[in-house]
């Protein structure tokens, strides 16, 4: 809310995995798609351009050592930057992506957070 996306901002968004035991962090540029346009609806309007929908990019986890990670959103525009953590309001099903190596869990004590857990 109050960041705008339009094609003509200079916008950076990164995926962080922060290993919950040693708060190592890993960044990766997930970059965007701009040939929309994507509404998004804000239940109050902040006037602000919505036109950039995110996750182009594919992410490599093999660079993850074994541990629990809390996932975060990083977004910088215009020079400003904001943090928020990746969380679940869906209640997904994870069963059908976990696999033996890699399992995404939502953290319902913590807000909904969604965590990776290396194994």
């Amino acid at each position: 809310v109050g960041v705008s996306y339009s094609k003509n901002d200079e916008i950076k968004r990164e995926l962080i995995f922060e290993n919950t035991s040693n708060f190592e962090r890993i960044s990766y540029d997930i970059s965007y798609i701009d040939d929309g346009p994507y509404p998004v609806q804000l239940a109050v309007s902040d006037n602000k351009d919505k036109t950039r929908a995110w996750f182009r990019n594919e992410i490599d986890l093999t660079k993850l050592s074994k541990g629990t990670y809390a996932i975060y959103l990083k977004t910088t525009s215009n020079n400003k930057t904001y943090y928020g953590e990746l969380v679940d309001i869906a209640y997904t099903d994870f069963s059908k992506i976990n696999t033996n190596k890699y399992e995404f869990k939502r953290i319902d004590e913590k807000r909904l957070r969604l965590e990776l857990n290396v194994k």
